[in-house]
């Protein structure tokens, strides 16, 4: 792969009595690659956006990041994001671990 770089970190934060997950990337690549998101090896189908969507995704050029809503013992596991283009492919992926205190 020529031009895609992926670079991937993690932040778990607290909203108000919620805890929701953050993983933002930076990806680039010529041509611009598709990005799609995978949890424990299973596709991802992000929301709209909605009030009740699990999952989102917002992108900005090469700003790319995956939201996972109210984190409950369930969703802990193996997130991977995959960036493809006629080059090729490269992916990156963090774990994400749901515990009740810090």
């Amino acid at each position: 792969i020529s031009e895609i770089l992926l670079i991937y970190y993690l932040f778990v934060f607290m909203l108000a009595t919620t805890f929701d997950a953050k993983f933002p990337a930076r990806i680039t690549g010529v041509p611009h690659p598709e990005i799609t998101w995978y949890f424990n090896d299973k596709l991802i189908t992000p929301g709209a956006g909605g009030e009740g969507d699990k999952f989102r995704v917002k992108r900005d050029g090469d700003a790319v990041c995956l939201y996972v809503k109210d984190c409950k013992p369930e969703d802990a596991g193996r997130y991977k994001c995959k960036a493809v283009n006629l080059d090729g492919e490269a992916s990156c992926e963090a774990n994400l671990e749901v515990v009740d205190k810090m």
